[in-house]
This record gives C-alpha cells, sequence and structure tokens, in this order.
C-alpha cells in the first residue's frame, strides 16, 4: 500500500510539474506572439505615420509649388500683355 500511494504522489509531482511548464510554455508564448503582434502594430503604425507625414510634406510642396507657378505666370501674363 506504501509503495502504490509513493507512485501515486510521484504520479501526481510528475503531472504537476507538468501542467506548470505546461503553463509556462503557455505564458512564454503567449507573451512571444503578444510581442510579435506589438511590433507588427507598431511597424504598422509607424509606415501610416511615415506615409501621412510623406504626404503631408508633398502636399505642402505640391502647393508651394502651385502658388510659385501662378506667380511666374501672373508676372509672365503681366510681362506679355
Amino acid at each position: 500500500k506504501k509503495k502504490k500511494m509513493g507512485k501515486l504522489q510521484a504520479l501526481q509531482c510528475l503531472g504537476f510539474s507538468f501542467i506548470s511548464i505546461k503553463r509556462h510554455t503557455n505564458d512564454v508564448l503567449l507573451s512571444i506572439s503578444l510581442w510579435i503582434f506589438f511590433s507588427y502594430s507598431l511597424i504598422y503604425f509607424l509606415n501610416r505615420l511615415f506615409f501621412v507625414f510623406f504626404f503631408l510634406i508633398f502636399s505642402h510642396t505640391a502647393s508651394t509649388l502651385r502658388t510659385r507657378l501662378k506667380e511666374k505666370y501672373s508676372t509672365y501674363k503681366n510681362f506679355i500683355y
């Protein structure tokens, strides 16, 4: 009876250790997946930010170029007429 109890206890210990290991690996996997998700979202957000920034700069330069061209054109027109 004592031997059986010892075996049972050993099995229980093994089971508990296995569960704890499994839980630990799950935590690790969860943290890794969260980190990957976070990094991907960060990269996506930075890309969006960069595109918005680029678009703003581009639109600003385009508008300034347009105004400059208009000014040049108006002066040219005045010069012609």
